[in-house]
């Protein structure tokens, strides 16, 4: 489970990047573009950033997800949380899924 884990299964679109600058500020986000010579980045402030990449001294890859384990959670707490979560996907998606769990697709 993602809220758990999430590093267990970093969807291709969420890979945190750092960027070290050259005056060796690290600054995280997930990757918006990448190319040759730039890196873009959605810092967790949700603003966006541009890296030119022969301007900075590293760009790292994180292998661990930005988003926090949630392992501190008794299982009532992660089943509330869970319940409210799905909450936010809105009425037509609510009513799409009973939909599905009662066989109508």
């Amino acid at each position: 489970m993602s809220l758990v884990d999430p590093s267990a299964d970093i969807a291709e679109n969420y890979g945190g990047v750092t960027v070290v600058t050259a005056e060796g500020k690290r600054v995280t986000g997930v990757r918006v573009n990448e190319d040759t010579f730039t890196v873009q980045l959605r810092k967790t402030d949700q603003a966006f950033a541009l890296f030119d990449k022969a301007k900075t001294k590293e760009v790292i890859h994180e292998t661990k997800s930005l988003m926090p384990a949630y392992t501190h959670l008794s299982a009532a707490d992660l089943q509330n949380l869970i319940a409210y979560l799905s909450t936010l996907r809105g009425e037509q998606a609510v009513g799409a899924e009973a939909n599905k769990a009662q066989g109508i697709h």
